[in-house]
């Protein structure tokens, strides 16, 4: 059940398939990049699915590989995916510390090599012993800052109350 990738050089090669459905349909198909393997957006669990902007880029389940261990995920060891530079991860392999479960906002999960303050540009490094905002984009000061309101409505970084010095409105 794995793909190939052909090369012809007569137009209108086979008709393509989606693996799960085995129908050619009149519906766009997105493609694995590793084996090649064409499906249906509509066929893939809602969790798979490729976002538009990571449609070149999208791999299936059977090609995805921990960036730790380098095994894939099978059965209860499942996969976590980050949702910025789409690197999978067992939890297991992240360490006891690191949070394994989407942000509650906007259910989607981070790697630790992507977690940055967007205010600061504070990383959380090895330990995870303070809580991040929500979605991870603010350290635990600068979100204090920011639901206090010491933040610029343009650029949205975050001020102390006695900074006059800062290029903020």
């Amino acid at each position: 059940m794995g793909g190939l990738s052909v090369l012809t050089s007569v137009p209108g090669g086979p008709p393509m398939v989606c693996l799960l459905c085995a129908s050619k349909g009149l519906h766009e198909l997105v493609f694995c990049q590793v084996c090649c393997d064409p499906f249906h957006p509509f066929c893939l669990e809602e969790a798979e699915r490729p976002l538009p902007q990571h449609r070149d880029t999208w791999c299936c389940r059977r090609c995805k590989f921990c960036h730790v261990c380098g095994r894939k995920g099978r059965g209860s060891k499942h996969l976590l995916e980050c949702e910025r530079c789409r690197h999978a991860y067992h939890p297991a392999c992240l360490g006891p510390s690191y949070p394994t479960r989407a942000t509650r906002r906007r259910r989607h999960w981070i790697c630790s090599a992507c977690v940055r303050c967007k205010s600061c540009g504070a990383t959380p490094g090895k330990n995870w012993d303070v809580e991040w905002s929500g979605d991870y984009s603010l350290c635990p000061r600068c979100t204090e800052l920011y639901e206090k309101g010491n933040y610029c409505p343009i650029c949205t970084r975050c001020y102390e109350d006695n900074d006059y010095e800062s290029k903020m409105m």
